[in-house]
């Protein structure tokens, strides 16, 4: 059982006068290595007080689970596991998409037969955690939140389902393995929580509205609210308690599955809260009146008469009468610091819980004291301690905030302190030394610096006190920014204005539009301006700087006039000067920056101009471009004539640069036209050019015909006829248009004709030869049997040896050799053709059969103390074994290395029960895979 020596506890901590005026964000996380498993957050995150959990599961997308994080959420539950049908980091928010969905690798390869009875329609997406588990008390109990995307658009079409499945003693549902269905809207005894039976209008107290659609829009966030949800599901419900009775100490399974129905469109998840998945019999929370200042989160009970607590006891059954032990410790002395705690607490029949209420007595102790309660009881015979601490101290001091004020002559100043501190849950108590007794004060007629007091009194009676210091206004000055030069008409200036002295709260007038300390104009002409300030007290004060307009002459400067030979690209260029800065150009070529590149192939001037704004200013200047001749001698190859089917160079000099028709830049190219074909080809001297061609005649080939594909038995003739040429060459050194060939082979035979140009052709003579063909060598293991084929279409065999055979004239023996042997079996065709082949069977003696024993007894009695697996000279080995968990407790390569029942090669002797085993051996040719379970009886 999970910690029932120190249990966990639920702890409900009533903090006075607290709200929440906004919520953060929802967290998914599913890091490695513990937020990706389920085993992890099963028995880490989900699992609480009085129950044992094994053999955990999983089946679903990888993506469809994780750890969530709700405290600064809207789902009201503080963290645990989320699973959903889809991704479980899309259930954050905000919700900025009333359609959120993943695509499913493997959407419709997950099903669930329980899931599709509640959905009433086939199910897709399946995502499920199963486990066993052994509840301590008489009730199994766990909270948790269902939402989904298919809110509130496809309520009754769609029906996302989820269900929490118990089976076990006692438990006879509807379910597989007679399990029953505790995911129940309350109150009912066979109503799932689903899409359609929770929403917006049936069973609306269990849902809550996340997205505006009708007719959901009543509580829903508005269009503006929704970038600050913290949820995406477009609707949840509220928390919910999954229930069921159960044995004591008997061992039941659970099954948390959730589904899309009918397609795999719309994400919904489910949130199951941590620690909630418990089975105890009385619980024990504390309830503490006041929240302490210096330790948020925690509670303290305060000294005195301002403060209580109490210890609420409560049970899930109340069919017998339970005592509890009360135990107490900490630094708090009872009866000198609180009120002293009864020994036991009974519980009679029909009473599910009790209360016992502390308070503090005042003491001069500083710092806080501990009282740590201890709640002792059993269950299924097991004792279980339940513990709490409560923070006993004085209240923090109170601290009041009041800056000084300033205050206009004969003029009056409202005195607002802020109040933090001491027990101010329900108000502080004031008292001025103008008499008045309200949180702030309004003092008149101020003509010189002055003071008030104020005296702060809290709930328990702590006090304290602070002056208000008012102080007169001083004279005011202003600061403006510097006269500044512009240097074009209607550019931007920010004219900025630095206060200081008056009474804050300057009221601005400038002689312009504006009304701001800082102000931005567009200055068309020199101009001045002025800014008077106005503070609070009605004082003024004045102040102005100049804005000047100062504009010069654009100059421009272009590229000097250039050469090139032949043709080419140009890059004219313009720089520009004065105006304003800037620029705009127009080229003759069409261009619109500082520079254009057009390509020059004889004389040309490009021309420029240049315009400003300010002034509307405008430039214009020319640049030329002369273009000189060259004059070059280029020689090319020959015109010449092949083959078809030859290959020709052809060769081109006197430039520095070429570029053929094929296209090749090389000076010499090769080619293998199929008919007659003319080349050309460009050689360059820097930009200069010069064109020429040579052409290539082609010569056909004949075109030879020959003697179809023949077939002949081996020893007979064929005649070989070839036509289409003048002469004949044949590949085995006959000539003639007519040959005879006696082959032994199936053989090729290729014949080459000639008119000028040859020609080739062949034709292939098939000879009849018998084809027998065995299986191939092998291995077997002593003892044993394989079966040996002919593949041939023989009509008779022979065999021999004949030991071992089942039959020497077959063409599919049975083998049985009992040491190595090589089998000869000779083949006749239809003809009378033999052939011969053998095959070598070959013993493997590696690996006698062995056996793996059941049990062992690691107790040093020189009897069977090691788990011993004799395996004759196995080339390769490997052993390991897990307890019934899955934690590995013993590994080894080494046939002859045994496991003597400690735990990973140390002294600690494993407990006694069952462990399971994997077992690898490569014998030669054979692999031995081995799986089992053997029992350890250490102590016997």
């Amino acid at each position: 059982m999970k910690n029932l020596r120190s249990a966990k506890l639920l702890v409900l901590v009533i903090l006075g006068a607290i709200s929440l005026s906004s919520r953060a964000q929802l967290i998914v996380n599913r890091n490695a290595p513990n937020n990706n498993s389920i085993a992890y957050l099963v028995q880490h995150i989900l699992l609480g007080n009085g129950v044992t959990v094994s053999n955990i599961t999983y089946s679903g997308d990888d993506t469809a689970f994780g750890f969530f994080n709700g405290l600064n959420s809207s789902i009201n539950l503080d963290s645990g596991i989320i699973l959903t049908n889809g991704m479980a980091t899309d259930a954050c928010g905000p919700n900025n998409n009333s359609a959120t969905t993943y695509s499913w690798p493997h959407c419709h390869q997950f099903s669930d037969p329980d899931l599709a009875a509640i959905a009433g329609v086939s199910v897709t997406s399946v995502a499920k955690i199963e486990f066993d588990f052994i509840p301590y008390a008489d009730t199994i109990k766990f909270k948790y939140v269902f939402g989904s995307e298919e809110y509130p658009e496809f309520v009754n079409s769609f029906n996302d389902a989820f269900g929490f499945f118990v089976s076990g003693p006692g438990i006879n549902g509807p379910y597989t393995n007679n399990a029953e269905n505790i995911a129940l809207i309350p109150g009912t005894t066979n109503t799932p929580v689903t899409i359609d039976s929770v929403n917006c209008t049936v069973h609306s107290g269990y849902y809550v509205c996340n997205w505006p659609s009708t007719p959901c829009n009543v509580g829903c966030p508005t269009n503006a609210q929704l970038p600050t949800t913290t949820v995406q599901y477009d609707g949840y419900t509220v928390p919910l308690t999954a229930i069921a009775a159960v044995e004591c100490g008997q061992q039941y399974h659970i099954k948390i599955a959730i589904c899309n129905a009918s397609d795999c469109d719309l994400e919904s998840g489910v949130f199951l809260e941590s620690g909630s998945f418990s089975s105890t019999g009385a619980t024990v929370s504390r309830s503490v009146g006041l929240n302490h200042t210096y330790y948020p989160g925690d509670s303290i009970l305060y000294r005195g008469a301002c403060g209580s607590a109490s210890l609420l006891i409560e049970r899930g059954s109340s069919t017998i009468a339970d005592t509890i032990v009360i135990d107490t410790a900490g630094t708090a002395t009872p009866g000198v610091d609180y009120t002293p705690l009864p020994d036991t607490v009974i519980l009679p029949v029909g009473v599910t819980g009790d209360t016992i209420n502390i308070s503090a007595f005042p003491s001069a102790k500083t710092g806080l004291q501990t009282l740590v309660v201890s709640m002792i009881q059993r269950l299924c015979s097991q004792p279980d301690t339940q513990k709490v601490t409560i923070y006993i101290g004085n209240p923090p001091p109170i601290v009041i905030n009041e800056p000084t004020q300033i205050a206009c002559f004969n003029g009056s100043v409202s005195l607002t302190p802020a109040v933090s501190g001491g027990v101010g849950t329900g108000g502080y108590l004031y008292n001025w030394s103008t008499g008045s007794t309200a949180s702030s004060d309004t003092v008149h007629n101020i003509t010189t610096d002055t003071s008030f007091v104020v005296h702060v009194k809290d709930l328990c009676g702590d006090s304290a006190t602070d002056t208000v210091h008012i102080t007169m206004e001083t004279p005011m000055h202003l600061t403006i920014t510097n006269d500044t030069t512009l240097f074009c008409p209607h550019d931007t200036v920010t004219l900025t204005t630095v206060v200081t002295g008056g009474k804050p709260g300057y009221i601005y007038s400038w002689n312009v539009a504006g009304s701001s300390s800082s102000i931005k104009v567009v200055a068309p002409v020199t101009k001045l301006y002025k800014v008077t300030v106005t503070d609070t007290c009605g004082l003024t004060a004045q102040d102005s700087m100049t804005v000047t307009i100062s504009t010069t002459p654009l100059v421009i400067s272009i590229s000097h006039d250039t050469s090139i030979q032949c043709s080419g690209t140009v890059h004219p260029v313009v720089t520009a000067s004065g105006g304003g800065g800037v620029y705009s150009y127009t080229w003759s070529t069409g261009s619109t920056t500082s520079s254009t590149t057009p390509i020059a192939n004889k004389d040309t001037a490009y021309i420029v101009s240049v315009h400003c704004s300010c002034g509307n200013q405008t430039q214009t200047d020319t640049v030329r471009v002369t273009v000189l001749p060259v004059t070059f001698h280029v020689t090319v190859s020959d015109d010449t004539t092949i083959c078809a089917g030859q290959s020709v160079t052809l060769s081109v000099t006197g430039g520095n640069s070429y570029l053929w028709s094929t296209p090749s830049t090389n000076s010499s190219i090769n080619v293998t036209p199929p008919i007659s074909k003319t080349y050309s080809v460009s050689a360059f001297i820097g930009n200069c050019r010069k064109d020429t061609t040579v052409t290539v005649n082609v010569t056909p080939i004949p075109v030879v015909t020959v003697t179809p594909n023949q077939t002949i038995c081996q020893g007979d003739s064929a005649t070989l006829d070839a036509s289409g040429a003048n002469t004949y060459v044949w590949s085995d050194g006959k000539t003639g248009s007519a040959i005879r060939v006696t082959p032994l082979v199936p053989t090729t035979y290729t014949v080459i004709g000639s008119d000028g140009c040859p020609d080739t052709n062949s034709t292939f003579v098939n000879v009849k030869i018998p084809i027998v063909d065995i299986c191939c060598d092998t291995s077997i293991k002593k003892g044993s049997s394989i079966g040996l084929s002919v593949l041939s279409g023989a009509t008779s065999y022979t065999w021999q040896p004949a030991t071992g055979l089942s039959c020497t004239d077959c063409a599919t023996p049975i083998a049985s050799p009992s040491v190595t042997t090589i089998y000869t079996v000779t083949a006749l065709d239809t003809d009378g053709c033999p052939i011969t082949k053998t095959v070598k069977i070959t013993i493997d003696n590696l690996c006698a059969d062995f056996e793996v024993p059941t049990v062992f007894t690691p107790n040093n009695d020189g009897i069977n103390d090691d788990f011993v697996i004799n395996i004759l000279n196995p080339t390769a080995y490997n052993i390991t074994i897990f307890d019934r968990w899955g934690k590995q407790v013993f590994t080894s390569s080494t046939p002859t290395e045994y496991w003597n029942g400690r735990l990973n090669g140390t002294d600690n002797l494993v407990p006694d029960g069952v462990y399971y085993y994997n077992l690898k051996a490569d014998c030669g040719s054979n692999e031995y895979i081995k799986k089992g379970f053997v029992e350890v009886l250490g102590e016997k």
